[in-house]
């Protein structure tokens, strides 16, 4: 992760709605048939800075890397790095692919180009200071070796003043030479986290000080499923001009401050979203969800677009902004009505605690907090619910700009706030097929990730995401399915009709699965703990009430059995299941609770998770037994 460049730690996404994507569509690779710490392998990494006592510097980059695989060749050979004109000049100084024979490749400047700006909502090219160099690498083989020189010339800080450097290297890749250094004036004070490269001692010559740290890893090693705060436990270089965090938040809310200031269109605007509504409460909720519904957002990075937001009054002109032109905007409608309200920077990477130096890098989203309601809005996702927040933004370190404490946290999400509910009714034929619905709802942080599934399925074919599902749970048949939000507060609703062949074969002793074909709580229960047997490390776990109803329709003329009913518990979480016959029918209830407090859990935690884990599998592949009378005697 680096603060002036484009690479940033992979941001996790809400783990339910990765629940559901994963029964649409087909599943990915696990992660132990994922070869990429073979796949590519970092020769060279040579970095150059020179820092001014203003916070500009220029930055040489000399990096080679070996591709190994078809895959990193498609990676690595097309290197798209984004980047602000308004802070940086980027240049590519020289590029060339190394063949395996000893040729070198250059690669032309055809091969290297620009592309600006990005799309309004209104197709009108936006952002005009955001820029992408796209470097295009010929002939390139696996087990051939890309090498580009790179030079970022910083004109203007990202926070007046501030020089911030962060550089953490991920277990899994191979480095085999890296070297960072930086030059400095001996008066400019630099906060400095090193931890596991090697320090050379500093070497001072008119009044610059020169500084040098070295780094490779003989071994990689991949790093524990959903372990968080990667900064905290890698290899890691963290530099910064600021003293403490205190010293952030003051320098940042200098950049915001004068944004949100309303004027007579934004207080026109906001007369006309609250009219009626008469506590500060109810104008707050409609001033949020008017910005998240009406307000295009463009997905940029503080890393990439700075700290400086653009005037409230021309986002309300424009209609589209990145997080911190939603920010405010939505602080200058509150104040139309006299809300108080601040930025809050945070992150949504799986960092939940800061690193000791403070780095603008640990924060790369803001959202909005007001005082007086004691509530956090991100006004960036549609479907998002007042009060409540999607799950990469809760329980997170954050810094309110203009507060006289400033380090705060947001709330963790609650078990009431993140409910899914799957109800399915299923009736078996005589002859074996059966017909099914399923209707699958969802609300709060649950709701809130599915907000953009029920966006992306929009248009598509209900009978193909219907094949994808039964596909995924082996099921020979066909369906439609649809999702849609029921509610701009957060709430979701996914529906599956489906016809199913040779579901269960009648005119024999058998047994069926009692398994709905979304087999929803069964990935919730594998996703709240990981295929490993042990941990050392905390992980990212969530608070989530999961429940399933489910009705299996048999005709008459059979003797039904039904597994034993289960409860269990292990700390925090717990789950029970009962199976009660009905005539010719059986009531399935399953229901999955999880109270962690946190967005994280500790290791020593962990045994007892998978023990649970194991008993709710075990009971999820208990059988309904089913005898036909004529049999039966």
């Amino acid at each position: 992760m680096n603060d002036h460049s484009a690479s940033s730690m992979a941001m996790r996404i809400a783990l339910s709605s990765w629940l559901l994507l994963g029964l649409l569509f087909a599943a990915a690779p696990s992660r132990a048939a994922d070869n990429t710490g073979q796949d590519v392998r970092v020769k060279r990494l040579h970095v150059e800075l020179r820092v001014n006592a203003d916070g500009t510097y220029v930055e040489d980059t000399d990096w080679m890397q070996q591709v190994n695989s078809p895959r990193a060749v498609e990676q690595a050979g097309q290197i798209r790095i984004p980047y602000s004109s308004s802070l940086d000049k980027f240049e590519v100084v020289e590029a060339k692919t190394l063949k395996q024979d000893g040729r070198s490749i250059e690669v032309a400047a055809s091969s290297i180009f620009t592309q600006d700006g990005l799309i309004s909502p209104q197709g009108v090219t936006s952002f005009q200071d955001i820029k992408t160099t796209v470097a295009v690498f010929p002939d390139l083989d696996p087990g051939d070796s890309i090498e580009i020189h790179t030079r970022v010339t910083r004109q203007r800080p990202m926070l007046p003043g501030v020089f911030s450097y962060s550089r953490v290297f991920g277990s899994e890749l191979q480095f085999d030479d890296v070297s960072i250094s930086l030059t400095a004036p001996k008066a400019l004070a630099l906060a400095v986290e090193n931890v596991g490269l090697q320090a050379s001692p500093p070497v001072e010559i008119d009044g610059q000080v020169r500084s040098t740290w070295t780094y490779r890893n003989a071994v990689v090693k991949w790093p524990e499923d959903d372990a968080v705060d990667p900064i905290m436990y890698q290899p890691r270089l963290l530099i910064s001009s600021l003293a403490s965090y205190d010293d952030l938040a003051r320098a940042a809310a200098a950049a915001f401050a004068g944004k949100a200031a309303p004027s007579e269109p934004i207080r026109a605007v906001a007369e006309q979203i609250t009219r009626g509504a008469q506590t500060p409460l109810e104008q707050a909720r409609r001033l949020q969800e008017w910005v998240a519904h009406n307000v295009r957002y463009f997905a940029i990075e503080l890393s990439i677009g700075g700290y400086v937001p653009r005037p409230a009054e021309e986002v309300l002109l424009t209609r589209f902004g990145d997080c911190k032109d939603h920010e405010v905007l939505l602080q200058a409608l509150l104040a139309a009505k006299g809300i108080a309200s601040m930025p809050a920077l945070l992150t949504t990477q799986p960092i939940y605690q800061l690193p000791g130096v403070p780095v603008l890098a640990a924060f790369n989203h803001v959202i909005v907090y007001v005082p007086s309601l004691g509530v956090y809005l991100d006004t960036n996702t549609p479907s998002v619910s007042f009060g409540a927040l999607p799950s990469v933004d809760a329980d997170k370190p954050v810094l309110l700009l203009g507060a006289a404490v400033p380090r705060a946290r947001t709330p963790s999400v609650t078990a009431e706030q993140n409910v899914t509910t799957l109800t399915t009714d299923v009736t078996i034929a005589a002859d074996g097929s059966a017909s099914g619905e399923d209707l699958l709802t969802a609300t709060g942080a649950s709701g809130i990730a599915y907000g953009a599934l029920a966006d992306a399925l929009t248009g598509t074919d209900p009978v193909k995401v219907a094949q994808g599902v039964l596909l995924n749970a082996n099921l020979a048949g066909e369906g439609t399915a649809t999702a849609r939000r029921i509610s701009n507060s957060g709430s979701f609703r996914f529906d599956l009709l489906y016809e199913l062949q040779d579901y269960a074969p009648l005119d024999q002793p058998g047994g069926v699965r009692p398994v709905p074909p979304m087999d929803f709580l069964g990935m919730a229960a594998r996703g709240e703990v990981s295929s490993a047997p042990t941990r050392t490390l905390q992980y990212q776990c969530v608070a989530q009430i999961n429940e399933e109803v489910i009705n299996l329709h048999f005709p008459p003329g059979l003797q039904i059995g039904v597994p034993k009913n289960v409860s269990v518990s292990a700390g925090a979480r717990s789950y029970e299941s009962s199976y009660v016959v009905e005539g010719s029918s059986v009531k399935v209830r399953r229901r999955f609770i999880s109270r962690v407090p946190r967005g994280t859990c500790e290791p020593a935690d962990f045994p007892a998770a998978r023990a649970l884990e194991e008993s709710i599998l075990r009971d999820l592949r208990a059988e309904l037994r089913y005898t036909p009378l004529t049999s039966a005697h």
